[in-house]
């Protein structure tokens, strides 16, 4: 019998996953240096640990014995380094972490604690986060946290992973992205949670940083007032998101564009970043002569801007592919067009179950069995996984294909979903035509086939 083998899985700096056999991971460097500590802190990572210690040298390290939950890996991690940056010895800190995860408040934590193992070939309980000689000569020295901006996530999020690791890809190829699709498909979400994610600390794509702005902010009768107007609002972003360095930051005390140019270099020596411009049409028919010539000053000032900066990349969102050649490239950069599609049926209808104010029940997809109150009408439907089940009535019931799987729409109308609504059936967002019909199920919708994606 075949036994499977023990492998690391690392990210790089697209999300995407690579398999590390235990081979490659003693071929990654030398492990035997002193005062080398490796925290390791993966499921069941203490077999790859003792691996190394046996083949490679290595003399000191903090892993997991079994699988364990993440939410007690952050904590242990907060107080571990918490307690090294003190200027305790590694074994101390390794009790003082367990100790955090131990009182935790949350009783299911506290059987958590004895999974982190401290492991040390030489039991050098001594070692600390200094060689010792100077540890014992110099005082600690508080190292800072390193910084990472908070982006709120967005509740209740579907997301489109394979879309997201697709669009950090392409950027590794092109500089600037254009996302496009109907009121309600989620573009301003897709955009801040890709920021969220590939914006973090630790290599990801842009770890240097990642900025979002508003179109609706960005104004001016030339392009040089247009160009003032984006560095005013991208000085204020920076300032407020920016960690990348204090240099960075002492640069910015100005608002003009000169000032915002030196920022840039400053961003460029640590690496990609990235701008969101939310919203870059103001209104979603083709304007006229003076809404044209607006987006022309817009794209004068995208251009500027990326011309200004090496490692700048750029993503733009809007409702509807802005016309004119001068979109077509911005400073010798393709723009590169990606239509959002809307969810899944079966993401919507789990959308649509979160933010509904109450339960569902059989009268919701037909009219004709009892109402919630009446005998036999009174049992909620269960939200299972299984095929026919209330998602998959859901996904094919004529309210989610009149919201065509958008997913702001599904947000705003699962709100009225309340005690008020007899049934799904009887929605103000179906068209009249629906609701009037005399005997309405999920599968009889006038002018409708059911099993379809929408949108």
């Amino acid at each position: 019998v075949m036994r499977p083998k023990p492998a690391l899985l690392l990210e790089d700096g697209c999300s995407e996953v690579h398999a590390i056999s235990e081979q490659e991971l003693g071929d990654m460097g030398d492990w035997s240096g002193e005062g080398l500590l490796l925290v390791f802190l993966s499921c069941g990572s203490e077999v790859l640990v003792r691996s190394l210690m046996k083949r490679c040298g290595l003399r000191c390290a903090v892993c997991c014995s079994d699988e364990v939950f993440d939410s007690a890996s952050r904590l242990f991690c907060r107080a571990f380094y918490h307690a090294l940056s003190c200027g305790h010895p590694v074994a101390q800190s390794h009790k003082i972490a367990q100790g955090a995860v131990r009182n935790n408040a949350d009783p299911g934590f506290r059987s958590e604690a004895d999974k982190f193992v401290f492991i040390s070939a030489a039991e050098d309980h001594g070692l600390g986060i200094l060689p010792l000689a100077r540890a014992r000569s110099e005082p600690p020295r508080l190292h800072t946290w390193p910084h990472w901006p908070l982006w709120p996530p967005i509740e209740d999020y579907s997301c489109q992973a394979l879309l997201q690791v697709q669009t950090a890809d392409l950027f590794k190829r092109r500089r600037v992205l254009l996302v496009h699709g109907p009121a309600g498909v989620g573009k301003s979400a897709f955009s801040r949670e890709f920021c969220r994610h590939f914006s973090a600390p630790g290599g990801r794509l842009f770890s240097t940083g990642a900025f979002v702005l508003s179109r609706a902010s960005v104004a001016g009768e030339s392009r040089d007032a247009f160009r003032d107007s984006l560095a005013q609002e991208m000085l204020r972003e920076i300032r407020m998101r920016s960690g990348s360095s204090k240099e960075c930051c002492g640069q910015l005390a100005g608002s003009s564009w000169s000032a915002l140019c030196l920022g840039l270099q400053a961003l460029d020596k640590v690496g990609p970043w990235l701008v969101v411009v939310d919203g870059l049409l103001l209104r979603d028919e083709v304007g006229g002569e003076e809404e044209q010539e607006e987006e022309q000053l817009l794209a004068g000032a995208l251009e500027d801007l990326l011309s200004s900066s090496a490692r700048l990349c750029v993503m733009l969102t809007a409702r509807r592919p802005p016309q004119g050649r001068c979109w077509n490239a911005l400073a010798s950069a393709q723009v590169v067009r990606m239509q959002l599609p809307p969810l899944q049926p079966r993401l919507a209808a789990k959308l649509f179950l979160q933010r509904a104010k109450r339960r569902l029940y059989p009268h919701d997809f037909d009219l004709a069995a009892p109402k919630h109150g009446e005998a036999g009408g009174s049992t909620p439907l269960q939200m299972g996984e299984e095929p026919g089940g209330l998602l998959d009535r859901l996904a094919a019931s004529p309210l989610l294909h009149a919201l065509g799987n958008l997913p702001g729409r599904v947000v705003e109308e699962a709100a009225r979903v309340d005690d008020g609504l007899p049934s799904l059936l009887q929605h103000p967002a179906l068209p009249d035509s629906w609701r009037e019909a005399p005997v309405l199920t999920a599968t009889s919708t006038p002018g409708l086939a059911t099993g379809g994606s929408g949108g």
